[in-house]
């Protein structure tokens, strides 16, 4: 999928339709950094909010019926618990999926741009996530879901084009 994504962008010269915007690509690693430090305080405060008017303590993370005032409680304190872990399991492969597409090719504008989308849509996602109604999360996690496949792809299709001609490798540019 993210082989097809990454296709469909470089067919589409998406590199070259975002470059001009991010040419200042330390100004838009900050931003990306700084998105990274909000999501996840964004992420935490919602796991705190939710011990807080559900009434679990620590260090309970899937709370019982018995640590919890109604079966409903227990069920919007998970969601946002699990909000948070899905963020935390996703963020790492996806930093360093992201960093390697930095390093590996030329197409820096359309890995910041990915990656914002992402981090845009996995705080979308958490916050309906964390709503308790399953279906508000199926829009955000699909937006995530193609801005990971970019970034994924990039780095699949690079790695294919090296392994298959390794003396283009210093010529391979996304642009």
């Amino acid at each position: 999928m993210g082989g097809i994504v990454a296709f469909g962008a470089e067919k589409a010269g998406l590199e070259q339709r975002l470059a001009p915007h991010f040419a200042d690509e330390k100004l838009w690693l900050g931003v990306l950094a700084i998105g990274v430090m909000f999501v996840n305080q964004l992420m935490t405060g919602l796991v705190i909010g939710a011990r807080a008017k559900y009434g679990v303590g620590h260090p309970i993370a899937y709370p019982t019926e018995r640590d919890v005032k109604s079966p409903e409680d227990r069920v919007m304190f998970i969601c946002a618990q699990r909000s948070h872990g899905n963020y935390l399991e996703w963020l790492l492969p996806n930093l360093i999926t992201a960093i390697a597409a930095w390093f590996l090719t030329d197409a820096h504008a359309t890995t910041i741009a990915a990656s914002l989308v992402w981090l845009a849509a996995r705080a979308a996602y958490g916050v309906a996530y964390s709503s308790g109604d399953a279906a508000k999360r199926t829009g955000p996690f699909v937006v995530s879901f193609l801005a990971q496949c970019l970034v994924y792809g990039t780095v699949v299709l690079l790695s294919l084009i090296h392994i298959s001609e390794p003396t283009r490798h210093a010529q391979i540019s996304y642009a």
